[in-house]
């Protein structure tokens, strides 16, 4: 018996002492190089997928590693890890983070959110419940990534330095994705294929492949329309190849949320050229508009024969599960049924770890604990109360980027614009999509909303500036 107690307190003496070590050399990086741990990270989201709905088989993905035994994935405990090492490396910064008016919103979200895990653990609610992925615990994450963004990135050389990693990394998953897609049957994880029986092959089914495809065709396009006369030959060939990779990658993802979100990027885009150039690229921006769109279009109608309703439900068989025009069933029926349970709890929420009031849904498989639109799913989580805050969030975001573009030059901003794209491109799948359950998603948008920030931060330490 003592030597088990020997032995059991040596391995917690070893655990304190290797997690102290760890934790000395985690704030000795976050003092001296805070960009390398989260250039580790976010290769981890650029390369690696989240997706495997339409995966026939059962699979995980690396956001999935440690669930099983620790309940938060590794990833999910090397984000807080990075952020607690930048928070007690704080004192020892020689240089202020980027302000972000913003985050002041998520974090009085996440304060709520506090509450909401104090009222469950009052109710006998398990903590891991109210923890789950499928309350809100990716908004904390989002935010978490937000502040390791604006602590790490706070001078020019260092977000310079960071443009063009994430160039050079979209452009190689890119180059994968349509090797993949044109020699290898496509993305394994495919819906369309494996339920829909809609013989098609893609480029990337996860939704985030996409998105920062977009933000880097935007980046592309911008320094060839703003920089086009300056740019070496080799740039010029780069920022090509860059341009036509990404839209080739949104297009033949086949994804509607995808195009869509594309869409509203591109008018972005052309909203901002000069007027003497706004008719040539809103002409080509239709052009790639249209050929997505009729990418989606056919791929679709190869299961016109089987769709009772015809084109509608060819085109949108999830909405109306099958019969057009009809809300009792698909994803309407759901919503429907949150509302059910949002009108008793509109103000606080039913609770992180809440469930709706269920019928049969096909593709929630008796589960009801997250719904097909990000901003219902705050709703019924949090209450009226945590989506003014989400949405507040998002509203001081837009007012910063539409207030401060004024004050930098076009040939500047290509990543400050790049990333509102990116914000743009969101914007169909927080309205339709499931993006507060997905770790990579709320992660990735997270860098949308972090960039504009962190871009005229930089431009006006250039420029001599106080922001």
């Amino acid at each position: 018996m003592n030597i088990a107690l020997i032995v059991a307190y040596g391995e917690i003496t070893g655990i304190v002492v290797a997690v102290t070590l760890a934790a000395v050399v985690g704030v000795g990086v976050a003092v001296s190089r805070p960009k390398y741990p989260v250039y580790l990270l976010l290769g981890v989201l650029i390369f690696f997928s989240a997706s495997t709905w339409g995966r026939l088989e059962v699979t995980s993905t690396i956001y999935d590693r440690g669930t099983g035994q620790l309940n938060f994935s590794f990833v999910n405990l090397y984000l807080w890890g990075t952020a607690l090492a930048m928070v007690l490396a704080g004192p020892f910064r020689r240089t202020p983070a980027a302000p972000c008016g913003a985050t002041k919103f998520f974090w009085l979200f996440n304060l709520f959110f506090a509450a909401h895990v104090i009222a469950g653990l009052a109710t006998d609610v398990p903590f891991f419940s109210i923890m789950s992925y499928n309350g809100v615990l990716n908004i904390l994450n989002m935010s978490v990534l937000m502040f390791i963004l604006l602590q790490a990135f706070d001078n020019p050389r260092d977000l310079d330095e960071l443009t063009k990693l994430f160039m050079i990394s979209v452009l190689a998953r890119g180059i994968f994705g349509l090797v993949r897609f044109a020699f290898f049957g496509g993305d394994p994880i495919n819906v369309y294929a494996s339920y829909e029986k809609i013989a098609i092959k893609l480029t990337f089914f996860d939704i985030n492949d996409s998105l920062t495809a977009t933000i880097a065709a935007f980046y592309a396009a911008w320094r060839l329309a703003w920089d086009g006369k300056t740019l070496k030959p080799s740039g010029k060939w780069f920022y090509g190849v860059l341009l036509v990779v990404e839209i080739l990658v949104v297009i033949f993802s086949y994804r509607r949320t995808a195009i869509g979100g594309f869409a509203l990027a591109a008018a972005l885009f052309v909203i901002q050229q000069p007027k003497p150039r706004r008719l040539a690229f809103l002409l080509t921006g239709s052009a790639v508009f249209t050929l997505g769109l009729g990418v989606i279009v056919t791929g679709r109608l190869q299961q016109i024969r089987g769709a009772r309703g015809g084109i509608l439900d060819a085109l949108l068989p999830d909405l109306f599960g099958g019969r057009s025009g009809d809300v009792s069933s698909g994803r309407f029926s759901e919503l429907f049924m949150a509302f059910d349970t949002i009108r008793d709890h509109w103000l606080l929420g039913a609770g992180t770890w809440s469930e709706f009031r269920g019928g049969v849904i096909a593709y929630h498989f008796g589960v009801y604990d997250f719904v097909h639109s990000g901003v219902v799913h705050i709703w019924l989580k949090t209450g009226l109360v945590g989506l003014a805050l989400f949405l507040g969030g998002l509203l001081s975001y837009i007012v910063f980027v539409h207030a401060k573009r004024r004050m930098i030059e076009p040939a500047q901003r290509a990543f400050f614009e790049a990333a509102f794209a990116g914000f743009l491109f969101s914007i169909p799948n927080v309205l339709v999509g499931t993006p507060v359950i997905e770790f990579r998603t709320m992660l990735l948008f997270g860098l949308v909303l972090a960039i504009p920030y962190l871009a005229y931060h930089s431009r006006m330490q250039t420029a001599g500036v106080k922001p």
